[in-house]
């Protein structure tokens, strides 16, 4: 039908004929647009337009009226049609072409195919609403494809095409003028034109310059630039830019392309070309045959040194027909980013719209998914890029930005079909259109795009395999997809004005499973899908007309397309339904679902709320504009004067004078220098911040002190307190600056930096660089970097990181994270992000500060007001509730909103805002009423007003205003100030505008004014709000978020009105509304109210969250029953806030609203939360949600802590008082308890030579033995009798002892002349005592020896010696076998000053861990060997925690004896060493005598040793300098026993003094010399004491230097004795005592005892045994108690007198007469019957014989003849059988005068 010259083809026909027909539809004029004058006009005829066109005053140019809204759409306005009542139809609108993109960065080098980011073009075309090409304005006006196109930079300079330009220019009227939307733009030429458009070869239809030589351009995804060559431009090559699947791979010609052909033109910018005919056409490619890509693509366009040139030729196949669509790799686009630069999350929440595209992956390559074939012919003019970014897969745009989980099945990647957006929707509508995707895959948009958002709020709720309840319950068996839909029609019907959210959908899911079935595990399906329609319809037209349903078999895409034009088509918004519910049935294929939201209230909240901060700033760009627009609005509305035409009448009535500031006694104007110059009295009673610590913040802080306590218990890995000496300090804030001064001055209130030694001197500054900001600014980065290196260089501070109020941003953390030496401690009023699946924060290492904590014990009467509290305002009766919603301010911005559908909410309503404010001072000024403001504004406005004129210091309220935005908020900073100084109220009341970076600034007369109040210099000036404390002022506060800042007393109002999009999750809300939380003064009416509010929660289960409840219930009754001294603020919200916050007054908002921004649920049908405590809150949340951020890599990180509550309860002073008492606590780690004996001065000296050398052998022997027992931990034993005892000695040791009285102790530092425990660990002592070293050659390997010992008492026994490597060197192992030959020993001669000579053997009583065996600093590092000896029972634990140490491992019959069994078993090891040792030397041929025969028994509480001078002072020395001391002492090898005196704070010693006395603690033990004496195994409590006496008593040496003197810790655990416990085959009758301890041979109603047999007997004997003679009338002083063969106690009230009937006859035996008889036979032989016979006791003395067993009783019985003077009764321990009960023989004594035996008395 035409040629190649551009006459009709088919083509342009049938363009040409869908332009028309669609212009006449959408037309205002009955006047069809002429068809056949642009199909039929020649190309050379061009319609000559004049250079300026007259315009008609009431027309405004269509391409004027073109704005970029702030999302980024056009919109086509005049300000006629902005104007109030309904929208009007514009007759024609047109979009503007955008400006041409700058240069493209291509790849130098070989030549690629250019697959560019979708920027510059993608985004300059992205949402906009896409108009039918061609609709152009009535023929008097510029065609506005050529007014409205920036000349190409081609024409910007010398090439020029050779046809004339022509310029368009208008003149403004001064109406036009003032309209935003009709500015003045500069002319700027145009190519000349047709109604055709433009037909020079190398400029495309709309003018732009598409030449090689001259093009830059921006690509979007997947296009690649080609060039063209045109036979009418041979000798330059035209560009285009088409989609890289539709041509072959460069190089490649046999690779697979799709055929057809998609391409944009880079020259206008204009898209979607679907026919290269098409193309052709629009290029002016002048093709003198066929127009086919293959004949006329010939090159790809490639970047070689900054140039565009040609490239490699495209590889066109000669059959282009048989080609098969070819594969392309999966892609995945980047979502649009969040203005912290991260990524948005999708939160399934009215703010969880994104843009975000993913293809499939999961499909392996050559699937059938991979074959993409070219998409059914849509619509002419159909978007192809529009199609690709809001269209493949609904899901792909708003999918999160990791990979998508396994188990949710993506829909398929091509949507069947595409939908159409009619124009004028949003106008018709009143608002955007909201489309809820839910259960299908939701077809493409194109069309007017721009007046639609896709939001995936319910999507997952239909998505299977992903609403699990529980572990494997899934709910595709309980609900099905019918029933989830009907679900969801029901839900939305009836929500009314309430926004939809996901949780609330949820709640309704879960309860119709609960009522399917009765439970959650229900199989029923209650919709089937024949029932749909008919039930959908039905709750729709149950709603009122706020619902619609519509059904189609088609295709999803024709029925939205179908209820898209309904709703365009609608005759004003308030016809249309808020939900169009559109149910797709098809016969062969799942169901699906989507909703269509056009209420405006809804739809506006789901569109407005999906946007980040940073596409709220770029939606702010027009501000101006809209200010201007609203401002035209409300010219008349204030009594038919403009409101600043009143304001400027009244300001000049002023005459220049303003109101008083203060004080009313003065003129009602006075003049502005007078006012200027007024200063107020300092004011006393100004409210300052209490510093004081509350109850409820110390117990916050050791509740953190205990969980890190039970850290370092649990895993010294983890945590090890031991190393650390001092506590180090960072707080990490957000970047707020006033929140920055706030932390300042806390942390300098509170004096803690002092308390922990951080600082020297107490100053504000001080503090400072302990504080920093978490931001990008140099001083905050540097300031980390000096502390990451503190860190990494203080090993022995343990740091503590407080991140305040900053979230899970833990960015720049990740360095120390896993440090040993950082604590990091979380704080937070809303910590929900914290409380996910993948927190780092371990769930018991959470601390809630409940506020109920805050009654219990507070004298103060203050009390907690927070967010509860406002919701139980909502119940009050009495009074007016603190919690209220302006509603006449909401119908007035719905108004607004209605009139103006393109306007922000956010614009509208803070303009409407300040102008209430602005019209209440106006009449507060004036004393008038015009309208305008609402009450709850006026009144607050004019208490603001009048307070300070009624006060004589000028003091009054400060009323918060809450404005996000922080461009709106400087707007509103900027009219309230002029406002006021136009009024003549300059100095009554200070507008502040505060955010996040910004200091708080006032003017000069308020910053005088506060100067006064509080008596401080000019240089003081406010840092903080609390500041602010009681000046008259409006404080703006702007920023998205709050970030806990505290506010002054002097709050009254809290006017959250603004904040209403993107706050309804809980985070948010609790955010908010903390601005007005604070401590308030109250006296309570009912004081048994509020002394129910116990904040101890300390049961489990049902009791905890009853107790929980019941306290939140007292507290309410409490809160409405007292009469307030402060008044808590009064918060203005706004509806859909009130409306939440009244739905659930008990607190059951937290169990319906998400989270926060930061977390996602982690399925979308979960179990109801039923519960409100912290606890409960904690558990479901780290269940069901998860962080939408990047945690660290380690889960459950142990050091890691979390501090939460309400804002304002105390937080701050809570976790600084825990650094003070976990210092203090840290100090006392480092601090021993030691034992102070009471000892007034020392022994008495024989020896009247005055000390002047050391102790030598001779001068000791003639010692006499000092029998006094000074240690205090003796106190239960009885005194030795000599004859000086005199009668206050048993007095105070009865004293001691019956009153139960602590030992005396004394707190001593450690130091590095002390031992250590396992919680000590420092890099020097690291190896020793773990053995851990960087070394492969030094790993810790151990081996276990037997060692066998032949005993004459207990035969042969086996001994194990765990032998680490590191310690072989001190063992003598056979060559062949390896086996264990002995310990090592020195000889006498040699010296090594290196190494010690006696080997330790360290008795392990204590707990492992408490015990001091690590010795590497108290023995100067030098070598020596360490023996630990233990119970077989305690192996694992000493060898866990002390794996580098020799252990010995003592027999099993060992676990029941006491400390005389260890030592017994040590000095029979040591004896069969020396014997081994001997006889190897003589192998070697050294005389065995000169083998080293001593060796060193010590306790493992031995903590610090002491020397004292020669000016006798104390000196603090090592161990290993002790040692060297005693082994260097002359004829030590001659002394039995050599000991050291234990320290005391009473001792008073001189130098070289040294007495003879009992050795124990420490003790050089010469194995030799006492060969035959042994300790007692049996002795539990004192074999120190028996075995010294017995030693003495071989007449050995024993000598105990008193110089030289150890400190004894303190232990709870003593000597370690063994409980006693009834035997379970036994019934006890009553409490085990001392007298049930034996019972008669053969007796059935005793109760046996599991406790070894010695013990009872010991502990028989020290308690009830000889208690029978305190009651008589004996004196005790003189008639000790004779023990035969050893040291047994009796008790302390009791002497007693050891003697040995073999060492000869005892000079005090003379005319003594004994009070008792103790006999022992277990160890010892049986004495003499005759020395028996000569000792003399008193009538009714007492007498224990102890005998292994019945026999051995009656045996010793009959020798020494017992039964003829004493009245004897056999009794035996109360053991079982198997344990071996020993035999105790009790008699009395008997006179017998007449028989004159010598004996008797």
């Amino acid at each position: 039908m035409g040629n190649s010259q551009g006459q009709l083809k088919s083509s342009r026909f049938e363009n040409a004929l869908h332009m028309s027909i669609e212009q006449s539809l959408r037309s205002s004029s009955a006047t069809p647009h002429p068809l056949f004058s642009q199909l039929y006009l020649e190309k050379d005829i061009k319609v000559g337009l004049p250079e300026v066109l007259p315009v008609p005053p009431d027309h405004v140019d269509p391409c004027r009226q073109v704005a970029i809204s702030p999302r980024g759409s056009t919109q086509q306005e005049s300000v006629h049609q902005r104007g109030p009542g309904p929208p009007q139809v514009p007759p024609r609108l047109v979009s503007p072409l955008p400006p041409i993109p700058g240069p493209i960065p291509l790849v130098h080098g070989p030549i690629q195919r250019v697959v560019l980011p979708p920027s510059s073009l993608a985004q300059s075309y992205h949402q906009q609403r896409y108009i039918i090409p061609g609709q152009f304005p009535p023929p008097h006006a510029m065609p506005p494809l050529m007014c409205n196109v920036p000349p190409p930079p081609s024409l910007r300079h010398s090439d020029k095409p050779p046809t004339q330009q022509h310029h368009h220019s208008r003149l403004l009227s001064p109406k036009e003028e003032r309209s935003p939307r009709g500015q003045r733009s500069s002319a700027s030429p145009a190519r000349p034109a047709t109604l055709e458009g433009c037909q020079d070869v190398g400029f495309c239809k709309a003018g732009a310059d598409i030449r090689l030589s001259s093009i830059h351009a921006k690509l979007p995804d997947r296009f690649v630039l080609v060039g063209a060559t045109s036979p009418y431009l041979p000798e330059d090559t035209l560009v285009a830019a088409v989609d890289g699947r539709f041509l072959p791979l460069p190089g490649n010609a046999q690779s697979l392309h799709l055929t057809g052909f998609s391409g944009d033109c880079v020259g206008c910018g204009k898209r979607g070309f679907r026919y290269f005919s098409e193309f052709a056409n629009h290029i002016n490619l002048k093709v003198v045959s066929e127009a086919k890509k293959e004949n006329h693509l010939r090159y790809y366009i490639t970047l070689r040194q900054g140039r565009m040139v040609k490239g490699a030729l495209i590889p066109w196949q000669a059959d282009a027909a048989a080609r098969e669509p070819r594969m392309l790799p999966a892609v995945v686009e980047v979502p649009p980013q969040s203005g912290d630069g991260r990524t948005s999350p999708d939160r399934e929440h009215p703010q969880g719209i994104s843009d975000i595209h993913v293809k499939e992956e999961s499909d392996p390559p050559g699937s059938s998914k991979d074959l993409k074939q070219p998409p059914k012919k849509r619509h002419r003019f159909h978007n192809l890029d529009e199609e690709k970014q809001a269209g493949e897969s609904p899901v792909k745009r708003r999918m999160h930005s990791h990979p998508p989980s396994p188990e949710v099945k993506l829909p398929p990647s091509n949507a069947k079909d595409s939908a159409f957006v009619p124009a004028n929707l949003a106008d018709c509508c009143g608002t955007k259109v909201a489309i809820l995707e839910c259960c299908g895959s939701l077809p493409s948009l194109h069309g007017h795009v721009s007046d639609v958002s896709v939001s995936a709020l319910f999507r997952r709720s239909f998505l299977r395999g992903t609403n699990e309840l529980s572990e494997g319950a899934q709910t595709e068996n309980t609900l099905n997809q019918p029933t989830r839909i009907l679900l969801l029609i029901k839900y939305l019907l009836q929500l009314g004005p309430r926004l939809p959210y996901c949780e609330g959908f949820a709640a309704a899911l879960t309860r119709a499973v609960t009522e399917t079935d009765g439970s959650l595990g229900g199989t029923s399906s209650v919709v089937t899908r024949e029932q749909l329609p008919s039930l959908a319809k039905l709750s729709a037209d149950a709603s009122h007309g706020s619902g619609r349903v519509v059904v189609t078999q088609d295709s999803l895409a024709a029925g939205l397309t179908e209820v898209l034009q309904s709703l365009a088509s609608s005759l004003s918004a308030d016809r249309c339904p808020d939900y169009t519910f559109i149910v797709c049935d098809p016969e062969h294929d799942e169901l699906q679902f989507c909703v269509v939201v056009s209420g405006p209230l809804q739809a506006r909240a789901l569109i407005e709320g999906s946007t980040s901060s940073a596409d709220r700033a770029n939606q702010h760009s027009t501000i101006a504009e809209d200010i201007l627009l609203l401002a035209s609005h409300f010219d008349k509305s204030c009594q038919g004067i403009e409101l600043d035409d009143l304001i400027a009448k009244f300001s000049a009535h002023l005459d220049g004078k303003v109101f008083p500031p203060f004080n009313s006694a003065l003129p009602a104007k006075i003049d502005e220098s007078e006012a200027s110059e007024m200063k107020p009295t300092p004011y006393e009673d100004l409210h300052e911040r209490d510093t004081s610590l509350h109850p409820h913040q110390i117990r916050a802080a050791m509740m953190l002190l205990s969980r890190v306590c039970s850290i370092a218990d649990r895993d010294r890995s983890s945590l090890d307190l031991g190393r650390f000496t001092e506590v180090g300090l960072l707080i990490v804030t957000p970047p707020s600056e006033v929140l920055y001064e706030q932390t300042v001055d806390r942390l300098h209130s509170s004096r803690i930096l002092l308390d922990v030694n951080l600082v020297s001197m107490d100053s504000r500054d001080a503090g400072k660089p302990f504080v920093m900001k978490l931001d990008d600014r140099t001083g905050s980065q540097s300031q980390l970097e000096d502390f990451v290196a503190n860190v990494r260089s203080k090993a022995e501070t343990l740091f503590v990181v407080v991140l305040d109020s900053v979230g899970s941003d833990q960015s720049g953390f990740q360095e120390i994270a896993d440090v040993p030496n950082v604590l990091f401690l979380h704080v937070s009023s809303t910590p929900y992000s914290l409380q996910t699946r993948n927190t780092p924060i371990p769930r018991e290492n959470e601390i809630h500060m409940d506020k109920h904590q805050y009654v219990e014990g507070d004298s103060s009467h203050s009390r907690y007001f927070g967010i509860r509290d406002y919701q139980a305002s909502l119940g009050w009766t009495n009074q007016t509730p603190l919690l209220q919603s302006d509603e006449t301010f909401e119908l007035m911005a719905e108004s607004l909103l209605k009139s103006y559908p393109d306007l922000h909410s956010r614009i509208a309503g803070t303009y409407l805002l300040v102008r209430q404010y602005s019209v209440a001072i106006l009449n507060a000024a004036t004393g008038q009423n015009h309208r305008g403001a609402t009450d709850a504004t006026m009144v607050t406005v004019q208490d603001l007003i009048a307070s300070p004129l009624a006060d004589k210091h000028g003091r009054g309220p400060m009323v918060l205003l809450r404005i996000p935005s922080p461009q709106l908020a400087a707007l509103a900073y900027q009219r309230l100030r002029q406002v006021r100084d136009r009024l003549g109220l300059s100095y009554r009341f200070e507008v502040i505008l505060a955010g996040p970076d910004r200091a708080v600034e006032v003017h000069q007369h308020f910053l005088q004014r506060l100067q006064a109040w509080r008596g401080l210099p000019s240089s003081w000036a406010p840092a903080t709000y609390e500041d602010l404390e009681g000046l008259p002022c409006i404080l703006i506060l702007t920023d998205e978020h709050t970030h806990g800042e505290s506010m002054p007393k002097s709050l009254k109002v809290v006017d959250l009105r603004l904040v209403n999009e993107g706050m309804f999750d809980l985070a948010g809300l609790e955010c908010e509304l903390g601005l007005a939380s604070s401590h308030v003064t109250r006296t309570p009416v009912d004081a048994r109210s509020t002394e129910r509010c116990d904040g101890d929660e300390t049961g489990t289960g049902d009791e905890s969250t009853k107790r929980h409840e019941k306290s939140e219930q007292d507290a309410t009754t409490a809160t409405r029953r007292m009469e307030a001294d402060e008044e808590p603020p009064l918060v203005l919200v706004s509806r859909q806030a009130f409306v939440v916050l009244n739905e659930a007054q008990s607190g059951g908002y937290a169990c319906s609203l998400p989270p926060c921004n930061d977390t996602r649920w982690m399925a979308g049908l979960r179990p109801p939360l039923t519960s409100s405590s912290s606890e409960d809150r904690s558990s479901y949340y780290r269940e069901w949600t998860e962080s939408s951020h990047e945690m660290p890599d380690t889960m459950n990180h142990p050091r890691r802590l979390l501090l939460y509550g309400p804002p304002q309860i105390g937080k701050t002073g809570a976790y600084l008082h825990f650094c003070r008492v976990l210092h203090h606590m840290l100090v006392k780690l480092q601090e021993v308890e030691v034992d102070d004996d009471h000892r007034t001065t020392g022994p008495s000296n024989p020896d009247p030579a005055p000390l002047g050398g050391p102790p030598d052998l001779s001068r000791v022997e003639r010692m006499t033995f000092d029998t006094t027992i000074y240690q205090e931990r003796y106190k239960h034993c009885s005194l030795i009798w000599h004859p000086g005892m005199s009668k206050q000695d048993l007095t105070r040791r009865a004293t001691s002892d019956v009153q139960g009285k602590k030992n005396s102790t004394v707190l001593v530092k450690a130091t590095k002349l002390t031992s250590h425990n396992s919680f000590h660990s420092c890099e020097e002592c690291q190896s020793y005592c773990t053995g851990d070293s960087t070394k492969e050659s030094e790993i810790l390997t151990t081996r276990i020896h037997e060692f066998r010992i032949c005993d004459p008492l207990l035969g042969e026994v086996s001994c194990q010696f765990i032998i680490p490597s590191q310690q072989e060197s001190n063992f003598i192992f056979e060559n062949e076998t390896g086996s264990l030959c002995s310990l090592h020993l020195p000889v006498t001669g040699q010296e090594n000053k290196q190494a010690v000579k006696s080997p330790m053997f360290m008795l392990m009583r204590n707990l492992p861990e408490q015990s001091l065996a690590n010795l590497y600093h108290v023995m100067d590092g030098c070598r020596h060997t360490l023996v630990l000896v233990c119970k077989e029972k305690d192996t694992d634990a000493i060898r866990k925690q002390w794996p580098c140490h020799t252990v010995l491992v003592l027999p099993l019959l060992a676990n029941s004896m006491g400390g005389g069994g260890l030592k017994y078993f040590v000095k029979r090891v040591a004896t069969q060493n020396l014997r081994a040792e001997r006889l190897r030397y003589q192998t070697l041929g050294v005389d065995p005598g000169s083998v080293w025969p001593l060796i060193l028994i010590m306790e493992d509480w031995l903590f610090s040793w002491r020397k004292t001078d020669m000016s006798r002072s104390e000196v603090e020395v090592s161990l290993n300098s002790v040692i060297c001391h005693v082994e260097a002492l002359p004829d030590i090898t001659q002394f039995a026993l050599m000991g050291v005196d234990q320290w005391s704070t009473r001792s008073k010693v001189t130098q070289r003094d040294c007495r003879k006395s009992f050795v124990d603690n420490m003790v050089f033990l010469n194995v030799e010399l006492t060969e035959d004496v042994q300790y007692n195994p049996y002795e539990f409590f004192h074999e120190d004491i028996d075995f010294s006496w017995r030693v003495h008593n071989r007449q050995l040496p024993i000598c105990t230097l008193a110089y030289l003197q150890v400190m004894v810790k303190s232990t709870l655990r003593e000597l370690n004795p063994p409980d006693i416990i009834v035997h379970p085959s036994t019934l006890s009758r009553g409490p085990i005592t001392a007298d049930r301890f034996l019972v008669l041979p053969g007796a059935d109603d005793c109760a046996l005892l599991l406790a070894p047999p010695h013990f009872v007997v010991e502990k028989y004997l020290s308690d009830v045994a000889f208690q029978g003679l305190l009651s008589s009338s004996m004196d005790l002083l003189h008639h000790p108690v004779l023990v035969m063969e050893g040291y047994i106690s009796l008790g302390p009230k009791i002497p007693v007198f050891p003697v040995s009937s073999t060492a000869g006859p005892v000079s005090e035996l003379e005319g003594m007469a004994f009070s008792g008889l103790v006999i022992d036979t277990c160890l010892h032989p049986v004495p003499s019957k005759q020395f028996i016979q000569q000792s003399r006791f008193i009538d009714a003395a007492q007498l224990v014989l102890i005998s292994p067993d019945g026999n051995s009783a009656r045996t010793a019985v009959m020798e020494l003849d017992l039964e003829r003077n004493w009245q004897l009764e056999t009794l035996q321990t109360a053991n079982t059988r198997e344990d071996g009960p020993i035999t105790v023989i009790r008699g009395t004594h008997r006179a017998e005068p007449d028989r004159g035996l010598g004996g008797q008395i």
